[in-house]
């Protein structure tokens, strides 16, 4: 039997535009909708991926993401413009000791590591600077802003390159304080009003619980206790936003089983807007292709029942 042995299949925006609007008799065969009606469908197919969303749609979209905690410090902006959070962290330790207004470090490995990296130095004060790469010559390290105190040999080094981004959501349970050997112990996440009701909030100790409120751009997490050592820092699994398809040539940040779900729910949300009637048959795919693909979107878990 000969098959392709390829399994990247998937779509352009503008590949779906043509097909939904097929599916409702806007677009016969061998035409091209004109640039007002790409921009509509365009601004409906974004608007339709997003609201799905809300729905919990998208194990493709869980994100594992690291959280650096700062001295005295219990409010973190977590998104693109936030605090020190990304998908991508690394960590080595000092090979030498450094002293105030170095603009070099010596670092054990600098494995990862490339201009314009964020990096942040843990210093004997107890606290972490952070500044950016200026070039990473071997182990040894310019940075772009001079230390602002002593750091003795083996202080903690962590450096990224991107900041992760808002999550919609984290995922519960999957919360975890790591210490500086690596090892990691659960942490609750818990409501708003559970928060509000701690009564000291800056009383200090290793992290238990977090509290966080999604926001817009950068989402805002509150820690308890205040982090007493940054050493450690918080690890999580997160659900991010799906990608904008800001181009006709831009492929759908969706996986191949959900295709014909969002090509016939795009027909029915796209048919008002142009005046047209959606036949029984696509109405009904709809219903049921994104019913069978939310099936596959579903965590393979065990349930109990007490």
């Amino acid at each position: 039997m000969s098959v392709s042995d390829s399994y990247d299949y998937t779509r352009t925006q503008i590949q779906l535009i043509h097909s939904a609007m097929r599916d409702i008799g806007e677009l016969a065969k061998g035409e091209t909708p004109d640039a007002d009606d790409y921009a509509v469908v365009s601004e409906a197919l974004n608007l339709l991926i997003k609201s799905w969303q809300n729905q919990g749609i998208g194990l493709w979209l869980n994100q594992e993401c690291t959280l650096y905690l700062q001295n005295d410090t219990i409010q973190y902006a977590i998104g693109p413009s936030g605090d020190h959070w990304t998908a991508d962290p690394h960590k080595t330790e000092l090979a030498a000791a450094g002293a105030a207004a170095d603009l070099t470090i010596t670092v054990d490995s600098y494995t990862g590591m490339a201009d314009g990296d964020y990096i942040g130095i843990e210093l004997d004060s107890g606290t972490i600077d952070w500044t950016t790469i200026d070039t990473p010559a071997a182990v040894l390290i310019t940075i772009d802003d001079a230390l602002a105190s002593a750091a003795a040999i083996d202080n903690h080094v962590y450096f990224y390159t991107d900041k992760a981004q808002r999550p919609l959501e984290i995922i519960k349970d999957t919360i975890r304080k790591v210490d500086e050997n690596g090892h990691e112990t659960p942490v609750a996440l818990i409501s708003r009003s559970q928060y509000m009701a701690i009564n000291d909030k800056t009383s200090e100790g290793p992290v238990n619980s977090v509290y966080y409120d999604a926001q817009l751009t950068n989402g805002q997490l509150y820690v308890w206790p205040e982090p007493s050592s940054v050493k450690e820092y918080l690890r999580m699994t997160i659900r991010r936003p799906i990608s904008d398809v800001d181009s006709l040539t831009h492929h759908i940040e969706v996986p191949p089983e959900f295709l014909l779900a969002l090509e016939y729910n795009l027909a029915i949300h796209i048919a008002p807007k142009f005046g047209a009637e959606v036949s029984k048959l696509v109405i009904a795919l709809a219903i049921e292709s994104l019913m069978d693909a939310k099936g596959l979107s579903r965590e393979g878990a065990s349930t109990y029942i007490r």
